[in-house]
């Protein structure tokens, strides 16, 4: 999990930079954290597939 947690935070802190240059202040973050938590999500639902 650490590993996920690790690959969640380098690609938002990478994609707070892209958004903090094109629009600077909290969107950059903003959108960062959606990224993280989506990526998060989705690490877990292949984890854990959903019963039928």
């Amino acid at each position: 999990m650490s590993r996920v947690v690790a690959t969640g935070m380098a690609t938002g802190i990478s994609l707070r930079w892209w958004a903090g240059s094109l629009a600077m202040g909290d969107a950059g973050t903003a959108a960062a954290l959606v990224l993280i938590v989506l990526g998060c999500v989705l690490q877990w639902r292949a984890q854990h597939p959903a019963p039928r």
